[in-house]
């Protein structure tokens, strides 16, 4: 009786039940497949050091080397750099944001070459995993200029003059 229950006859089905089985297991495997995808990596550094800088604020620069990165700058700068935005673009946060100056050298273990873009995700890291940002983004409209053409049609004449490609540097030199 046991061996019934554990072996049950075999049974022959139809060829619908076999296109059926056959179906069933590539909509099971496909699904497997979807759900077995990874997500990418986050980047993250291997070592990061954070020091407070007592020359104040607004002032920043940084440099970078196959796989590290020393920079002093503000966190709102830091902010700035890591989501390639501009200052207009960033709203609230603590008043410390563009006050406090701050020393950061980050190694990734391996010779990553720098780049703005292949930095960017280090640094969003850094930024959730250290200083705990939380962030979202919104779209704002701004009041725009139009350059429109005068009524008449444009006043613009061109060059004559044979000396084409050459002017004054902001220096003032030629």
């Amino acid at each position: 009786r046991i061996g019934r229950l554990l072996n049950p006859p075999a049974r022959r089905g139809s060829p619908r039940s076999g296109a059926a089985m056959a179906a069933t297991l590539l909509l099971g495997l496909g699904a497997w497949g979807v759900l077995a995808q990874t997500q990418p990596a986050r980047k993250v550094f291997e070592a990061v050091s954070i020091k407070p800088n007592e020359l104040g604020g607004g002032h920043s620069h940084s440099h970078s080397s196959d796989g590290r990165w020393n920079a002093s700058m503000t966190t709102k700068s830091l902010i700035e750099f890591a989501f390639g935005i501009k200052s207009f673009q960033l709203e609230g946060g603590p008043s410390w944001l563009d006050v406090s100056n701050y020393d950061f050298v980050a190694t990734t273990g391996d010779a990553t070459p720098f780049t703005g873009r292949t930095l960017q995700p280090y640094l969003q890291s850094l930024l959730t995993d250290r200083f705990h940002l939380v962030y979202h983004r919104t779209q704002k409209e701004f009041p725009v200029y139009a350059l429109m053409t005068a009524r008449g049609g444009p006043k613009l004449t061109a060059s004559t003059a044979d000396d084409k490609g050459e002017g004054t540097n902001s220096n003032g030199d030629k």
